[in-house]
């Protein structure tokens, strides 16, 4: 997948605006990038040795299979052995969000299982990946999210 966006940047090297030129196909996650690159100082151009406006094309890519950590990895919780035993299954849709200050991170369970242990686990998977230095960065704050998880024997 990828992103690119273009830039423009002050005299002083800061981000004024951001537009996404190529969308990554999901609109919260060029979000996401559009918010990291505002973060960033960038040189500013200059003309005749004077600092000007300047644009920036800026790409990410990665490969989401690849990737040590992420929201994909973390919503892939184990089974747990106790819910397998008692042939448990079901959906779970948990959603969170990340305060925009060092508060910690809201999780709140809005599809149950029908299964404590399930919709336990899913609750525990969201915050375990909302601890995430990187997981959290790479999401806008105050925004909600939502995710769902599927618990099949197999």
């Amino acid at each position: 997948m990828e992103v690119t966006l273009l830039l423009s940047i002050s005299e002083r090297g800061k981000v004024e605006k951001t537009q996404v030129t190529r969308s990554s196909g999901n609109s919260e996650l060029d979000a996401a990038f559009a918010s990291a690159a505002s973060g960033c100082a960038f040189q500013a151009g200059t003309r005749d040795g004077i600092p000007t406006v300047a644009a920036y094309t800026l790409s990410f890519g990665w490969d989401q299979a690849s990737a040590p950590q992420g929201l994909g990895l973390c919503f892939t919780p184990a089974y747990p052995l106790r819910a397998a035993r008692m042939g448990d299954q079901g959906f779970a849709e948990v959603q969170f969000r990340v305060p925009a200050a060092d508060s910690a991170p809201e999780v709140r369970l809005v599809r149950s299982t029908g299964s404590p242990i399930l919709d336990r686990e899913a609750v525990l998977a969201a915050s375990r990946c909302l601890s995430n230095a990187g997981v959290r960065n790479s999401l806008i704050p105050n925004q909600w999210y939502g995710q769902s998880i599927a618990w099949k024997l197999e």
